[in-house]
């Protein structure tokens, strides 16, 4: 009778006990472009012949990861908004028409986008412009106005499955030095690593966030392999590796204003990743969480990271 009362006692313990309960587990998929410069249909308008690109492809590849069921945040880390022939058209006369760019970025369910350098290509009234078309907000924690007032939203929230995700927007603090001082107009740019340390402060203290990731239009500086020093750059202009490595809190940094494609690196505590140019492919973060109990904390796996290039057979 005793050793019965001892299983039974044993085995409550077990059921009620959150050590030995099995862990809860949640998914998030975070989906990002970068420097899309108004690629809307797989067509490349220097050579006028079809290309593998554009958000008309991206939007099937977005459908299909959506389709898996886990929750999907979907960002651009900027230069969306110019570049193209279409763009440059609707800038001359839009007759009151929406931006076409933020228009199909809405159509795909953006969830936020930094600030590029190109989106001051059409001065303080086109951002104005285009931000008004769109439907999620534009991310630049380092922008201000010439009194020091924020002049976009540093960063964004979102909670997921329980999990509450904060993504900072940082642009590349050298537009002054390429672009004309009539683009950008009423706009300072501080030191992204100075705010970026402060924001994910704030992000992981006052607003609980579980996930930090950084939303930033900047490149790697230096080859996080080799050590090698990108050349040709204005100072200041890519951060990428300094982010990563020197601001603590950071879980993901993805990248972008250098058009190049980088699945996965890892730099400091952080994972690096970058999606090219132009809609030609879309970077994809995979992140895993467990819980032992609805109250503790959640627990990080090390995200997985990687991009995938669109092919001609790629469904528009």
């Amino acid at each position: 009778m005793r050793r019965s009362l001892a299983v039974l006692v044993l085995a409550l313990a077990v059921a009620v006990s959150p050590k030995l309960a099995a862990a809860e587990e949640t998914r998030i998929t975070v989906l990002h472009t970068t420097d899309v410069h108004g690629s809307l249909l797989p067509w490349d308008d220097l050579s006028n012949r079809p290309a593998a690109r554009g958000l008309a492809r991206a939007a099937t590849r977005i459908a299909k990861v959506r389709a898996e069921g886990n929750p999907v945040l979907l960002l651009d880390a900027g230069d969306a908004m110019s570049g193209a022939p279409l763009v440059s058209v609707w800038q001359r006369d839009h007759a009151g028409l929406p931006h076409p760019v933020a228009t199909a970025m809405n159509a795909l369910g953006y969830d936020a986008m930094a600030l590029g350098n190109h989106e001051f290509d059409y001065g303080p009234a086109g951002i104005d412009t285009a931000r008004a078309t769109s439907r999620f907000p534009w991310l630049a924690a380092n922008v201000v106005r010439r009194d020091g007032s924020p002049a976009f939203a540093p960063s964004l929230v979102k909670e997921l499955n329980g999990v509450r995700v904060g993504v900072i927007g940082l642009c590349t603090p050298a537009v002054p030095l390429m672009a004309d001082s009539a683009q950008w107009s009423g706009y300072k740019f501080l030191s992204p690593i100075d705010v970026a340390r402060k924001e994910v402060a704030r992000l992981r203290g006052a607003e609980r966030c579980d996930v930090v990731i950084a939303l930033a239009h900047t490149g790697l500086e230096k080859n996080p392999r080799t050590g090698e020093v990108r050349k040709g750059d204005a100072p200041g202009e890519n951060f990428g590796h300094q982010l990563a490595s020197e601001v603590p809190g950071l879980d993901v940094v993805i990248l972008a204003h250098t058009h190049e494609a980088l699945p996965f690196a890892n730099v400091g505590g952080a994972v690096v990743t970058q999606a090219g140019r132009s809609a030609e492919g879309i970077g994809r973060v995979d992140l895993k969480l467990t819980r032992v109990t609805p109250t503790s904390p959640w627990k990080l796996a090390r995200p997985f990271a990687g991009y995938a290039a669109f092919g001609d057979s790629t469904a528009t």
